[in-house]
Formats: structure tokens, C-alpha cells, sequence
């Protein structure tokens, strides 16, 4: 939780006063010793209905593999709480718009290290859809992730052109299939005609001394785990509910085996924190880049 300051006033002085019992839960309460109010402190979870660890609950147990309505039979039969699945769905695309700005504005270091790129077809209220994903090998940090209604060289420039913002350094080489798309993004983002130069591996085989094994890996995790999505019904919320998975879960929550039970995030150079932590960070830099204070 950032420093608490008052509502009303401004002031940083303030301490603990008691907490507000309401249907769902108690909430805290503090007193501003200059105005002498009490107030329930700004939060990203402030107005919300149920408690900041339920809301936190129901968001993880999805990124972990549930299902809208597994999550909210859970809810009712072990906490003895009515969670509806529509209530889940907007949490995921509330927190996810919250954290994802604030998240892709930290920089990665990937300063002569190995990058891997691809694109995965999903389906998306019965058409076809692409997941364009650039991971680094070395700290297997996901550096772009985006959804497009088509696969044309735009959107790998895209995604290679979102990965180039995040990062510190330039990687050693970035790894490809052999899509027609992909030289001419790593030409518009990467290349350059003085040494020490990035290189594309492009037509990576599967078996081959250089392969793209690493992200097709990637991707057939992220096949079990939609598994229990059964389908998307619009882009923009499939778009929001992937960057939960890859952007929020994977880099920054999940351990790794092969970092040694490190995040990405960790392994990164990151602090690592809950996702409470990380949604309360996300709210305090919004309120100071957009507001200013």
C-alpha cells in the first residue's frame, strides 16, 4: 500500500481509526491529523463491493487454469460466498487495463541476450485470430504480447516494435519461423549496419542447432490454459484477459523451475510482489501520471 494521504486535504499525516464493517467485509479506516477526518483510504479496490484478497482471489485462481464458473462454485461451497462469473470477468478486465500500462512502462534488461518470437491462431466468436508473443530466453520474460484479427507484416512490426520499447540493450539475436512477415519487422526494429549487430534466425527448425523451441513451449501452455476459456467472444476482451495470463501471471507471479523458483519478473532485475502489491503500484503511478500529484 503506497503512503496513505488524506481525501480531503491532501496531508500525509495520518494514522489508523478503527475500520468500517460492511456486508462483505471490513475495510480501514484512518484519521488525517491536520483536517481531523476520517476517510477510507484511495485504493484501486476502493468502492468495490467484495474485499481486496476475494477480488484477488478470483483473479488468481483464473490466471491458475479456472474456469468464469469453477471459480465462483469455489467461492460458494469453501468460502460460502455468492460470486457470480460476470463479476469475475469484470474484475480481469478492470485490473488487467490498471496493471498492464504501468507493468510494460518498466524496463527489462535484455542487453545481449537471446529473444524468441512467434504467432499462435486462436478463435475468437468463431473466426480466426493470431497471438503474437516475444519472449527472452535468458530470464523468460514475455516482452510483447498482442491479438490481431489478421497475420500481415504490421502486426509482427507491431509486436517487434513493442518489444524494442521494454527493453535495455539490444538482444544478441531474435529467433524466428519462417513467416514472410518477420524480416521486415526485425529490419524496422532491430537491424542496424554497424557491429556488434542483432541477428535473425529465421526458418528456425524444430530440431535443428537453432530451434524456436522455447516459445512453442510457451505456447502449448497456453493451450492447456485455455482449455477452460472455451472459446472468446470479442477481441478486445480476449486481448485483456491474455495479458493477464502472460503479462501479469507468467512474468510476474508464476516461479519458474528453469530460473530456479524465480519469476520472470525476479530473474528480470524486479521486485517481486503480490498481486495485491503490484495492483495498489499500479494505481499510486496512474494517480501520479496522470494527475500529476
Amino acid at each position: 500500500m503506497p503512503n496513505i494521504r488524506c481525501r480531503f486535504c491532501g496531508n500525509e499525516e495520518c494514522k489508523p481509526a478503527g475500520s468500517r464493517l460492511t456486508v462483505y467485509g471490513s475495510k480501514p479506516l484512518y484519521r488525517c491529523l491536520a483536517c481531523h477526518r476520517r476517510f477510507t483510504p484511495a485504493s484501486a479496490f476502493r468502492g468495490m463491493k467484495f474485499s481486496s484478497e476475494i477480488i484477488v482471489k478470483c483473479i488468481m485462481l483464473w490466471a491458475m487454469g479456472l474456469s468464469l464458473r469453477q471459480i465462483c462454485d469455489y467461492m460458494e461451497s469453501l468460502e460460502g460466498m455468492f460470486v457470480s462469473h460476470a463479476s469475475v470477468h469484470r474484475w480481469l478486465r478492470k485490473y488487467i487495463k490498471l496493471l498492464k500500462p504501468h507493468l510494460d512502462s518498466i524496463p527489462v534488461n535484455c542487453q545481449d541476450m537471446h529473444l524468441h518470437a512467434d504467432e499462435k491462431m486462436l478463435h475468437v466468436k468463431g473466426r480466426t485470430a493470431y497471438e503474437w508473443i516475444v519472449k527472452c530466453k535468458e530470464n523468460k520474460f514475455i516482452l510483447a504480447d498482442r491479438i490481431t484479427a489478421t497475420r500481415r507484416g504490421v502486426e509482427a512490426k507491431a509486436a517487434f516494435a513493442e518489444a524494442k520499447s521494454k527493453i535495455i540493450g539490444m538482444p544478441m539475436s531474435i529467433t524466428t519461423d519462417d513467416y514472410a512477415g518477420y524480416p521486415g519487422a526485425f529490419n524496422d526494429s532491430f537491424y542496424s549496419n554497424r557491429y556488434p549487430r542483432v541477428e535473425h534466425h529465421h526458418s528456425a527448425g524444430v530440431r535443428g542447432l537453432i530451434s524456436n523451441n522455447l516459445i512453442e513451449r510457451h505456447n502449448s501452455m497456453l493451450q492447456g490454459r485455455l482449455y477452460t476459456v472455451r472459446g472468446f467472444k470479442e477481441l478486445g476482451s480476449t486481448g485483456n484477459l491474455m495479458n493477464m495470463v502472460n503479462v501479469v501471471y507468467f512474468n510476474h507471479l508464476r516461479p519458474n523451475l528453469a530460473l530456479g523458483g524465480k519469476t520472470p519478473a525476479e530473474a528480470a532485475g524486479m521486485e517481486k510482489k503480490s498481486l495485491i502489491g503490484m495492483i495498489e503500484d499500479a494505481y499510486e503511478w496512474q494517480r501520479r501520471t496522470y494527475n500529476g500529484n
